[in-house]
């Protein structure tokens, strides 16, 4: 038994199954769809609410079929004579899931996917159907069904063939096919073109929800993985400063063992300046390990912490020395706070061992300060003895103003000194443009 048809063509004219099917479709994208996505395209929940709205506004049936021809999900506002068939008898593999076609095979859903065209189609007992083929790009992904009406009024020899197919009563197939109102085959193919809109419109934007979903759930991921790289690679940098740290402890305090046994007091000064300044770089690195900004150091805090550290190095020797902190918050990347450091751990061991002779007491100043426009201003001031008159900065004799000036130079900063009364020397230098963002920041 054939199914007669029609199919409306590109121009939208209604034309008969036998003739030509339309020209080849426009070039379309091409779509890499996987299983797992055309299943989720065909999402019958997802459709749901867009087919039921149409079946009951259109007052037809509406059923989504797979490209496989298997019906996904349920049938939209069947029509009575479809129900009692199919309680009757369901449907079997290799019959159509939506018309009342038995045998042979309803090839609608495969004309309309191989022809990309809306076609209309009559089963066996007369009902006529649209099928819309779902296409995404070049990929054809399944077909609507839209109908179940007559578009004349029904035949008793239709009726009764339907009814002997599925053995149901012909008076009471003949009664329900009564109450339907026939549909021209033109409203019919107005209507299947209103559900092919709808439903290429409702596809495209389903496909772009999911590929954006996809895409933000693949974003989550890389993120998630930074998150743990990033993780890693901070406590691997935490490790490397705490046992960096560490071999800079146990360097300090073997010179400070080494300068106990020595009897030559220059041998034990040179040992306690070296020992300063791996003091120095040790701080720095103890103040990573615990911080959790580790572009940068609160070069405050560590001001603090070094004065105190080398005031309790010298013991007796400046006991009556008090430290005394004019200074603010300037946080400095590693790359300056490492020479700013030795330069501070200079300047404050030569205060000690120069600037209060004799056990006199006295004032070590220290000043800390940055400016709007990233300029910093470290200051390191007494009022001793000061500094002889021959003293020039440019050609200093001690080893330890050599260091300040060529970190000064590091820093591309400028070192003053004044010599009278006390000494007082300060360096001023540009904040690197990264430590400066990284102070807004934490501002």
């Amino acid at each position: 038994m054939r199914i007669r048809g029609t199919f409306i063509d590109s121009e939208g004219v209604v034309r008969d199954r036998d003739e030509p099917f339309a020209a080849a479709v426009d070039a379309q994208p091409v779509f890499d769809l996987t299983p797992e996505l055309r299943a989720e395209l065909l999402d019958p929940e997802s459709w749901s609410g867009m087919l039921e709205l149409y079946a009951r506004t259109m007052k037809l049936a509406v059923a989504l079929v797979d490209a496989d021809e298997r019906m996904v999900g349920v049938c939209h506002n069947p029509q009575p004579i479809w129900t009692l068939a199919r309680n009757a008898k369901p449907v079997s593999a290799g019959s159509c899931p939506f018309c009342l076609e038995m045998i042979p095979r309803c090839t609608a859903a495969m004309d309309a996917l191989r022809s990309k065209t809306l076609l209309v189609v009559h089963d066996s007992a007369g009902f006529a159907h649209v099928t819309v083929p779902l296409v995404l790009g070049d990929q054809p992904l399944g077909t609507l069904f839209a109908g179940q009406i007559l578009d004349q009024y029904a035949a008793s020899l239709s009726m009764e063939r339907l009814a002997r197919s599925f053995a149901l009563a012909p008076q009471q197939v003949w009664q329900l096919a009564r109450r339907q109102t026939p549909m021209s085959q033109a409203s019919l193919a107005i209507y299947g073109e209103l559900l092919r809109f709808m439903s290429q419109t409702f596809l495209r934007d389903r496909h772009s929800a999911i590929l954006e979903r996809k895409s933000t759930e693949k974003i989550q991921e890389l993120n998630q993985h930074l998150r743990r790289s990033v993780t890693e690679k901070e406590i691997l940098l935490r490790e490397v400063h705490h046992r960096v740290k560490n071999n800079l402890q146990i360097i300090s305090s073997l010179l400070n063992m080494q300068s106990e046994s020595l009897k030559d007091e220059i041998a034990v000064s040179a040992l306690q300046d070296t020992r300063g300044r791996v003091l120095s770089m040790a701080l720095i690195h103890e103040q990573l390990y615990s911080s959790t900004q580790w572009e940068a150091i609160d070069f405050e805090v560590f001001t603090k912490t070094l004065v105190g550290e080398l005031l309790n190095s010298f013991g007796d020797r400046a006991k009556e020395v008090v430290g005394r902190f004019n200074t603010s918050q300037v946080l400095l990347g590693v790359d300056q706070a490492i020479p700013c450091g030795l330069i501070l751990s200079e300047l404050v061991t030569n205060l000690l061992k120069y600037a209060y002779p004799n056990g006199i007491g006295g004032d070590a100043v220290i000043g800390l300060s940055e400016t709007p426009d990233g300029f910093v201003t470290l200051s390191v001031c007494d009022q001793g003895v000061g500094l002889p008159p021959e003293f020039d900065l440019e050609n200093p004799k001690s080893m330890g103003l050599e260091i300040v000036s060529i970190l000064a130079k590091q820093l591309d900063g400028t070192l003053t000194a004044q010599l009278n009364p006390g000494a007082h020397f300060e360096i001023k230098f540009l904040k690197d443009t990264q430590d400066r963002s990284l102070a807004a920041s934490a501002g």
